[in-house]
């Protein structure tokens, strides 16, 4: 009996043993934990999986949370935030021992992770949804608090022999169900929401999917080696001028006595933490992401272990700032390449005598920023440290500057000459900078809507020209294609806006003004008034890369060369320039549009014209008096050209292009016809010479004539002024137009003409009673 007694005790412990294991998936021994709040410290593991289910779907304190921050949201953003702090969550990929958060109270893995898909409207949520649950790897998927989230759990199975750590496991296992989930619902995840010890803010959702059988997200040992190549780091090196060194009074050295140790969190934090206040940021409402980005960065620099970093964020900053590890963890893996190149000297270490480029490069970096502008090529500083701070905002690098900085190092007692200083600054140590791309970048996402380029077209009101398709309705079409054309131009390097736009009015209606107001005030800089006429000049054809718009002020109509060289450069890809000082010539690519104002209507000189698109105004809303709403007309620029561009790529038709079409180009040849010049040549031609009908050739006998282009030239140019604007090329165009026939003979091509005597000549002139017929029948 005692026997069977023990065997049946023995088998109920077994039973409950398989049963801890095979819990829906669940590791046996760890659990997710349940803390009251996003701010909590303290938590309890939970049952099972399912209790998961509950929470979400029938717990009455979530649903009042989740109804409650949806209801603040539409007041605000800060004001559901504040309740957000207050909901329940769940630390879904790890288990703690209830008495922190920290690495420390960590006790295991659960196998589980999760993904946020955030930023969604309500038709792309419920199409994200139905795609995600179809998914073999998703074990709960549910709206997140502020109902325009996705965030789903998957679960994740540790290979045999695998020697990577929890968390390096966890970051494979995430990034691999990162990319399959984001070619999956074709959305991109939040990579900054990837902590270890991340905690899931819980949501209500009563259409929310669970699978606790689905598939754990498959590693192979392929992941696995590729995965410890990418991570692995080298070892910080330590700086040969970190050797303590004094001078000796004679001027000799000494031996080196210490060498700077590889600096603990300890010892580097209360350090950071003064360079944090010497850089006038501190840690509070409004610039948390700032400070923690910042002290992550120079804890990168020097030297310290993410990890370590981590742990210190945990203790000081997520109280506060939840993301601060997301934070940390972004700035760490942006910055590898500079870890470990600051050298940390205690107060009892001397600094090197003859510093090394490394010291160089850290003692700028701790007093100033520098960042090479791509529009100007110039390098661009600006002050770190608050006191006494000379260059508040960026500023070009003059020579009066680098000179101060020189001085400043060596009275530091800094042995530094200004041809290494110059080396330092003008290599890659100064990040590169695109002013046109990061304020395109920094634009909230247009509505879809409202059309405020067609606002922006309409504040300039147009003259009605019946028959040139000059009215309001075109000038609003052509400018929106011209405009969105510019903002294409400056970020694809493909893209040139061929077109030049030219308000054509009297004085004083803001012509100027408009153009010079078009772009925001952050990119003002970059806005050309040229009135030289001179478009063979090297200085603005260096325009078109430095330059976001050109405005041609006073526009005349353009001749000869200068029109060549002009048309020419409208629509160059690359302009090869040896800028002043460089050694080389150098590719500059074609960014700036170009735009113009004329007092003048004969502005045209050739019928080749589809690069002209002139307006005649009768006046312009003042930009000064109503400024303009940029950040939004600047994101529609930015999403109509995405969408044509985006559709290119894919082989869809696009129903509205931000380049001319041949409908368009024709529209522009009648149009243009209302702003051409008076043809010189075209008028000569026809005051010396007929048109032959070569069929009745016999009828004209000797007054048939064959003359080639020079002879045609050399008789209508009376006067030599004339040769100036008059070419063998223009001739043959005119000639051409005009229905001259043309020949060919041995000695080159030419025309047959019929030339008008003297005495015809001089009849044309003469004032007859046809033309006073004319006359009064034009006065009635």
């Amino acid at each position: 009996m005692a026997l069977r007694r023990r065997y049946k005790i023995f088998n109920k412990i077994i039973k409950t043993y398989k049963m801890k294991v095979n819990q829906k998936g669940m590791d046996a021994l760890h659990r997710p934990s349940f803390f009251q709040s996003l701010n909590s410290k303290m938590s309890c593991p939970i049952n099972d999986l399912p209790q998961i289910e509950s929470y979400i779907t029938r717990d009455t304190s979530i649903k009042g949370f989740t109804e409650a921050y949806r209801k603040r949201l539409a007041i605000g953003k800060k004001c559901a935030d504040e309740l957000k702090a207050l909901t329940p969550g769940i630390s879904i990929a790890v288990e703690f021992d209830g008495k922190g958060r920290e690495i420390d109270n960590i006790k295991g893995a659960t196998g589980l992770g999760l993904i946020d898909i955030d930023g969604l409207d309500e038709l792309e949520l419920e199409a994200v949804f139905s795609k995600a649950s179809l998914a073999s790897y998703s074990c709960c998927i549910y709206r997140t608090i502020s109902g325009h989230g996705l965030r789903i759990f998957f679960k994740y199975k540790r290979p045999d022999d695998c020697k990577l750590s929890m968390i390096d496991l966890y970051e494979l296992s995430l990034n691999k169900a990162i990319n399959f989930y984001e070619m999956l619902l074709g959305k991109e995840a939040d990579r900054k929401c990837t902590d270890f010890t991340r905690l899931s803010g819980l949501a209500h959702d009563e259409k929310a999917f669970f699978n606790w059988d689905a598939a754990p997200i498959c590693i192979s040992d392929g992941d696995i080696h590729n995965f410890e190549l990418k991570n692995t780091k080298p070892t910080p090196p330590h700086d040969a001028a970190a050797v303590k060194r004094t001078r000796k009074p004679g001027g000799g050295r000494k031996k080196a006595s210490s060498i700077c140790q590889k600096p603990t969190m300890a010892l580097v934090a209360p350090h950071v933490e003064n360079l944090m206040k010497q850089w006038g940021l501190t840690f509070e409402s409004g610039s948390h992401n700032d400070y923690v980005n910042r002290f992550a960065w120079t804890c990168n620099l020097y030297g310290i272990q993410k990890e370590e970093v981590i742990v210190y964020a945990q203790e000081h900053f997520c109280g506060d700032y939840a993301p601060a590890i997301s934070v940390i963890n972004s700035c760490y893996k942006h910055g590898t390449s500079r870890f470990g190149s600051w050298t940390f000297y205690t107060k009892d270490q001397d600094l090197p005598a003859r510093p090394t480029i490394r010291f160089i490069k850290q003692w700028l970096l701790s007093r100033l920023e520098f960042r090479r502008n791509k529009m100007t090529s110039k390098i661009e500083i600006r002050n770190l440290l608050v006191e006494n701070a000379k260059y508040k905002k960026w500023t070009n690098l003059e020579d009066t500057i680098k000179n101060s900085i020189w001085v400043e190092m060596n009275e530091s007692n800094m042995d530094v000459s200004m041809k290494k200083l110059e080396a330092i600054i003008d290599s890659d140590f100064s990040m590169d900078f695109d002013p046109l791309e990061e304020y395109l970048k920094g634009l909230a996402p247009w509505d879809g809507k409202h059309d405020y380029i067609g606002e922006l077209a309409d504040r300039i009101t147009i003259e009605e020209l019946p028959g040139y398709f000059h009215d309001q309705e075109q000038f609003r079409y052509f400018f929106k294609k011209w405009f969105v054309g510019m903002v294409v131009g400056w970020v694809n390097p493909t893209v040139i806006n061929q077109t030049i736009l030219i308000l054509v009015g009297k004085g004083g209606i803001y012509k100027t003004t408009f153009f010079n107001y078009l772009l925001p005030p952050v990119l003002r800089a970059y806005f050309l008034n040229d009135s030289s006429a001179n478009y063979m000049d090297k200085d603005f054809l260096e325009a078109f890369f430095s330059m976001a718009l050109i405005c041609l002020d006073e526009l005349e109509a353009i001749f000869g060369k200068n029109l060549s060289a002009f048309k020419s450069n409208m629509t160059k890809q690359k302009f090869s320039i040896r800028r002043p000082y460089d050694k080389y010539r150098s590719e500059l690519r074609h960014r700036s549009s170009l735009a113009a104002t004329s007092n003048s209507i004969q502005i045209i000189p050739d019928e080749e014209n589809r690069r002209y698109s002139p307006w005649q105004v009768k006046c312009i809303v003042s930009p000064i008096e109503n400024p303009l709403e940029y950040d939004k007309i600047y994101a529609q620029a930015v999403a109509l050209g995405q969408k044509v561009v985006e559709n290119r790529k894919k082989g869809l038709k696009n129903d509205w292009v931000y380049w001319l079409t041949n409908e368009d180009i024709e529209k522009m040849k009648v149009h243009n016809r209302y702003f051409m010049v008076v043809n010189l040549s075209e008028e000569q031609v026809k005051r010396f010479y007929t048109v032959p009908d070569i069929k009745k050739a016999e009828q004209y006998g000797t007054r048939l004539k064959f003359r080639y282009n020079a002879e045609i030239m050399e008789r209508i140019c009376t006067n030599p002024a004339m040769r100036q604007n008059i070419t063998s090329q223009s001739i043959g165009y005119t000639m051409s137009r005009l229905g001259f026939p043309k020949a060919h003979r041995s000695k080159g091509n030419g025309w047959w003409v019929i030339e008008k005597e003297g005495a015809e000549i001089n009849t044309d002139a003469l004032f007859s009673m046809a033309d006073a017929r004319s006359k009064e029948e034009d006065c009635k």
